[in-house]
């Protein structure tokens, strides 16, 4: 347990240093370019790869990683040929993929971007065939983490991923004095080789380039990842949809989203990542054990504790959207009518941010559990919802509507996937866990809401007031839930105490 919580906590304070990193290049961007139509463009280009990341790589991951558990007990042997025959079909296939979207990419960007004039598209095109390359690296790097992430060696993934934010910061100080905004894509490409190179450098198997698909290792990955993707194209096509309303928003629509949710990412993924490397690799070898009480008390723990350290925090974004954004960004060729409409994305993908983590820590439950249809009936629900409302309030509300739909999306997929979970894990309780996401949010918005009106009354306005509010709004939080006894204070608190010994004796 000791262990668990030192790499917790270690994760977290690398994840945060490394977003940190992020969110000074997307400053960077928004200094040096502002919110144009060529940022624009950069953001359009990379919703590919992030869709081929999240759509192919990211299930074949999962279901990877119970396979791997399986091979282990074989040998180690036989999971270092498992995990090479994977990755060198995958990157062999990656390869391919690349290719036919760099061929077809003005046309795919022509359609997905209605609002892009006929050069805009072909810029959008140049960008993407710079950033084609990192499939592959993209493919190779994702099972590799998953072997690392087996391991437990969950500190130094979050120290190797570091390296891409700072590939692309690296990127855009250097490089864009001489070739303006085509540092971006540079920037991504580069991030993502080193990346590469020093994953492949940790996994602790020995790759040996070879193709061999059995019907119960191979076959098995493969086949569940198809029927997971099937209906997860309809799941993870919600980017693109967004982008697709957002383009006739005029210039600026999109990198505005695209900075929104940059600023929300240093929360989700602080609080998330760590938490969910550690999820998943427990609940599969749980499920390999057959050990479903554990698989509960995992889950009831994680959800409740993920409520309680987010709750006041997203209350404070949504309080002082406008002034983060200001804060953060106006400098440079950035100006206020560009963070007014940064602020408004802001606003809307507040609620979203515990609802995507939550959903992807409940998720891998399903794929630990080797229980894949789930989550390949219930995700596509969300993008049905989302593009059954976009519409009517991206025309209505403009980017607000658009992030607030996501939003509405994923809450409605977390109370489906929750009810799911406990038919599938009986002693899961449910209802503690939505009862925790509404207790711990009213209280939350009454202690934030009493720190705002106190620095109002007292007359501090702006980042003054924004820092004053999170501190006061955060203590009466903390103190509201010591008086109630909150058994999951006593939790995080104690995992928090077991953790500090053993970080001073590192």
């Amino acid at each position: 347990m000791r262990s668990s919580s030192r790499a917790l906590l270690s994760s977290n304070a690398l994840t945060a240093v490394m977003l940190m990193v992020g969110l000074v290049n997307n400053i960077a961007i928004a200094a040096i370019f502002g919110l144009t139509r060529r940022v624009d463009a950069f953001y359009a280009a990379a919703m590919l790869p992030n869709l081929f990341m999240v759509l192919c790589l990211d299930y074949l991951g999962k279901n990877f990683m119970p396979a791997l558990a399986r091979a282990k007990k074989e040998g180690e042997w036989f999971a270092s040929e498992l995990t090479s025959s994977i990755v060198t079909i995958i990157s062999i296939a990656a390869a391919g993929i690349a290719v036919l979207l760099a061929l077809a990419s003005p046309y795919v960007f022509g359609l997905l971007l209605p609002g892009f004039s006929s050069e805009d598209v072909e810029l959008v095109t140049r960008y993407f065939w710079i950033m084609a390359p990192s499939f592959v690296l993209m493919a190779a790097t994702v099972f590799n983490q998953h072997v690392c992430q087996y391991n437990e060696r969950y500190v130094q993934i979050t120290a190797i991923r570091s390296a891409l934010p700072l590939a692309n910061l690296a990127a855009i100080v250097l490089a864009s004095p001489l070739i303006g905004e085509y540092a971006l894509p540079v920037g991504h490409l580069l991030g993502h080789l080193v990346v590469f190179l020093l994953m492949a450098r940790e996994a602790e198997y020995r790759h040996v380039w070879r193709i061999t698909i059995r019907r119960e290792w191979e076959g098995r990955i493969f086949s569940n990842s198809a029927i997971v993707a099937g209906s997860g194209l309809l799941a993870r096509v919600r980017p693109v949809i967004m982008n697709y309303f957002a383009s006739l928003l005029g210039s600026g629509a999109i990198a505005a989203i695209a900075l929104a949710s940059r600023l929300k990412e240093p929360l989700g993924r602080t609080i998330f990542t760590a938490v969910r490397m550690i999820m998943f690799s427990r609940t599969t070898r749980y499920a390999a054990d057959g050990n479903s009480k554990q698989i509960a008390r995992l889950y009831d723990l994680g959800l409740a504790s993920s409520f309680l350290l987010l709750a006041p925090l997203l209350w404070w974004i949504g309080l002082y959207s406008g002034v983060i954004v200001e804060t953060v960004f106006v400098r440079g060729e950035f100006d206020r009518q560009m963070a007014a409409l940064v602020s408004l994305a802001l606003l809307g993908t507040v609620p979203g941010i515990a609802f995507v983590g939550i959903n992807a820590i409940v998720s891998n439950a399903f794929y630990a559990m080797d229980r894949i249809v789930v989550p390949a009936i219930v995700m596509p629900i969300g993008t049905v919802l989302y593009l059954a409302v976009a519409p009517y309030l991206s025309a209505r509300y403009g980017v607000l509507g658009l992030t607030a739909g996501e939003s509405l999306a994923s809450a409605a997929i977390f109370f489906v996937m929750v009810v799911l979970l406990r038919r599938q894990v009986p002693t899961f309780r449910a209802g503690k866990s939505v009862g925790s996401l509404l207790r711990y949010t009213a209280i939350a918005g009454l202690c934030l809401v009493a720190a705002k009106s106190t620095a109002d009354a007292l007359g501090i306005a702006g980042a003054a007031g924004a820092a004053l509010s999170l501190g006061v709004g955060g203590a009466l939080y903390l103190v509201a839930l010591g008086a109630l006894r909150d058994p999951t204070l006593a939790f995080v608190g104690g995992y928090v105490r077991r953790a500090a010994p053993a970080a001073r004796l590192q």
